[in-house]
């Protein structure tokens, strides 16, 4: 088992010491990685931390493979999350059609009202 996955299983169980030595450990390669994906360094700072949240939240359902591999993807999460955020962008995309509904436009989609419309253009009416 690699020390990194004897790490998770600690946070895990709720120990501390684990999160801790995990922070120490991997926290300085998670920073340059979202440093790659963010405007700023502050941004990183702002994209790590929350990583490091979601790992501590996260670790229970951590369920074996490269755990590295899995720390970085979350913290390639957090920092997408952190940009749309920056950015002004939903951090959740809801389906055109949903947002029609709630709009009330009804049950019919925008794509099923634009092909009417471009049909009735074309029969001239």
């Amino acid at each position: 088992m690699s020390p990194v996955v004897e790490l998770i299983e600690g946070i895990a169980a709720g120990q501390e010491p684990a999160f801790h030595a995990l922070v120490l450990q991997e926290g300085p390669a998670l920073l340059r990685f979202v440093r790659t994906l963010t405007p700023s360094q502050e941004a990183a700072e702002d994209a790590l931390q929350e990583a490091l949240v979601d790992i501590l939240r996260g670790a229970r359902g951590y369920r074996g493979g490269d755990a590295r591999s899995w720390m970085f993807r979350v913290a390639r999460n957090a920092a997408y999350r952190s940009h749309r955020r920056r950015s002004g962008q939903p951090e959740r995309f809801e389906p055109l059609a949903e947002l029609g509904a709630r709009a009330g436009w009804g049950e019919e989609s925008p794509y099923e009202k634009l092909g009417a419309a471009e049909r009735r253009a074309c029969l001239g009416r």
